[in-house]
C-alpha cells in the first residue's frame, strides 16, 4: 500500500504537514511517500512501514516487520515492530 499526496482524503496543512484522519491498516507493506510529515490516527501493517520523512500517529504505530523513517516517528500510545 502506498500513500502519497494523491491519496483520497489526504489534506496538506498550512505548515506543510499532511493529514489523513483515519486508521491506516494493511496486510501489505505501507510506504508513505510524502515530502513532509503525515499525521494520522494510527497505522498498522502486518509487514513493514516505510516513511520518507516523518509520521505522527495519535494512537499507535505497529508493524509485523520493520519500521523505517527518514526523519522521525511519534506515537501517542506506542510503537511496536516485529523485527
Amino acid at each position: 500500500m502506498k500513500i502519497d499526496k494523491n491519496t483520497d482524503g489526504i489534506v496538506q496543512l498550512s505548515n506543510g504537514d499532511y493529514e489523513l484522519n483515519i486508521d491506516i491498516i494493511s496486510t501489505e507493506t505501507i510506504e508513505i511517500d510524502l515530502d513532509d510529515r503525515l499525521l494520522c490516527k494510527s497505522i498498522k501493517s502486518e509487514q513493514s512501514i516505510i516513511v520518507k520523512k516523518g509520521i505522527k500517529a495519535g494512537l499507535g504505530i505497529k508493524a509485523g516487520g520493520r519500521i523505517k523513517a527518514g526523519l522521525g516517528i511519534k506515537a501517542g500510545l506506542g510503537i511496536k515492530a516485529g523485527l
